[in-house]
């Protein structure tokens, strides 16, 4: 049985969390940053795909290990699949990040 102790912080947390970003949003004056209306619309279809897209991800985690089951790979297999995959990831993407940041994002994407 997974360990629950810290699901009642987390919840909490994000409730916080929601809530202050749904005032945020709603709040009618532009702010400090000076959110237009275009720019709302724009962060409102775009967070509302982004999490369509992670929810989709996150349905699809736990088939992928029975997926790897089924091509006969073991636990500890599966296991270090997910690390160097996680790990290439975090190691290319500090990498790419600096050569974005050098460059510019347009210059770097494959087109």
């Amino acid at each position: 049985m997974p360990n629950l102790e810290h699901l009642p912080v987390f919840i909490i947390l994000a409730v916080v969390a929601v809530g202050l970003q749904v005032r945020s949003f709603l709040s009618n004056d532009k702010g400090a940053n000076g959110y237009t209306e275009a720019f709302r619309g724009f962060q409102t279809t775009y967070l509302l795909i982004y999490g369509l897209v992670v929810l989709s991800d996150w349905l699809q985690g736990p088939y992928v290990y029975q997926l790897y089951r089924e091509y006969g790979f073991t636990t500890g297999e599966i296991g270090q699949l997910f690390i160097a995959g996680f790990g290439a990831s975090a190691v290319c993407g500090v990498f790419i990040g600096s050569v974005a940041d050098a460059f510019g994002r347009k210059k770097i994407c494959a087109r």
